[in-house]
Parts: C-alpha cells; structure tokens; sequence
C-alpha cells in the first residue's frame, strides 16, 4: 500500500528540491517525483556567478548540492512520471509506478525551450539546445548562438573556449542579460555579435546544417551565414 506524505512536489528543478528542502526541516513528509534528470536546466549551465554563497559553480554541482541537500534531510526522491492528478481532501497522484497520496500538492514543473519554429529544425544535425552536451563537437568550427539573456551570452563564452568564431544573433538591440556577461563576451576576439537580426531559414547538406539565413528586423535586408552549428538559448 503507498504511503501518504503531507506534501509531494512535482518536478527535480531548483524550485522543486528548494521546496523539498523546506518542507523537511518544517518536519513534513515529502516525496519529490522527476521524470528524467534532477537539477532542471541549471544542471547544464558551464558556470553559475550569481548564486550567493559560491563565487563561481557548475550548474551540475550546484544541482548535485540540492539533491544532496535534499535527500540528507530525509526527502524521499524517486525517478516516476506523474501521470494523473486527482484533487480532493486527499490528493491522488498516479504515476507510471504506482499510486501516492497527499495532503498537498506542488507543481515545480520548469519549462521547455523555445525552438524558432523553422523547417528542418528538430531533424538536422548541428542544432542544439545546449551548449555544455554539444559544444565540444564544434571546437575549432564556427557556430551561431541565438538569443539575447543571460543564457544565450554563457553560451557563447562557453563556446568561444574552443570554437573557431562564434556569432550571437539577438533579434533586439540591446541584449537582456547580465551586463558583466555581455562585456565579457564583447571582449572577446572570435566573438561577433549581430543585432537586430532574426533567423528566418536553415540551410542544410546531407542532412546536416551548413548555415542559417538572417534578416534584419530594422532595414529588412536578408544573408547567409554559413556555420556548423547553430545552439538556441
């Protein structure tokens, strides 16, 4: 028969193993379902600086730490996939396990990432959604990063280590993310930046990326930029 916690959390982000560390040390019972990978996206950023507490940290440690946290407290964590919810005095979660019940409920369940919504887009080799998994294939290549937070600008720091020359395409004209990051990354030399700029078309051979198509969202104008890899953030 399942046990009944006074709380389950939905989801092994940085949200749903911060609630998880809470919840404990107020002496609740708490099980932490996740259906893939604990950490969320954190978990593949190559360095986070605005953390308090660490000066500079892997977003895989910083997620190890959480989880780690987490589970010493005495969280019960499990690899499930929620299924079903159902409300009620006592709320019924059914997953591809088993049956748990609880008395309340969080929902920690991150989100996914924005594609540009092109043709060719999840099929061809050389698109990627992140920089840390992938960027090692494209070291001595020239690859585009797409995006204009502080994501899309770690990224491209990341990926200026060892790519040939790397171009950061933001469809506004300034960037949103961290300043120190954007500065940064403007002193590097392999890096260019292009602004005001959309990606409109991926160009391909054999199955595998050979370029993207810009357009400029001020005069209108339209190019070709020919890279190996193209990573959305």
């Amino acid at each position: 028969m399942s046990q009944h916690y006074d709380l389950i959390i939905v989801g092994g982000g940085p949200a749903g193993l911060t609630a998880a560390i809470y919840a404990r040390r107020a002496g609740r019972s708490v099980l932490l379902l996740e259906k893939e990978s604990f950490g969320g996206q954190i978990a593949t950023a190559p360095k986070v600086e605005n953390f308090p507490g660490f000066s500079a940290i892997s977003g895989a440690e910083l997620a190890d730490r959480m989880y780690t946290q987490a589970e010493d407290l005495g969280a019960c964590i499990e690899l499930e996939e929620v299924l079903s919810v159902q409300p009620g005095p006592e709320i019924t979660v059914t997953t591809d396990y088993g049956v748990h019940t609880c008395t309340a409920l969080i929902l920690a369940t991150g989100m996914k990432r924005r594609t540009l919504g092109l043709p060719g887009e999840e099929r061809l080799s050389g698109v990627s959604y992140c920089a840390v998994c992938d960027g090692a294939f494209y070291a001595g290549r020239d690859v585009a990063v797409v995006g204009g937070g502080s994501a899309a600008l770690q990224d491209a720091l990341f990926l200026a280590d060892t790519c040939r020359k790397v171009t950061v395409i933001h469809r506004r004209s300034q960037f949103r993310g961290d300043p120190v990051l954007e500065e940064a990354l403007r002193a590097r030399a392999n890096v260019d930046v292009v602004l005001d700029t959309v990606v409109t078309g991926l160009r391909e051979s054999g199955g595998a990326l050979t370029g993207v198509c810009l357009q400029s969202t001020v005069t209108g104008e339209t190019r070709e930029l020919a890279v190996d890899g193209l990573f959305e953030a």
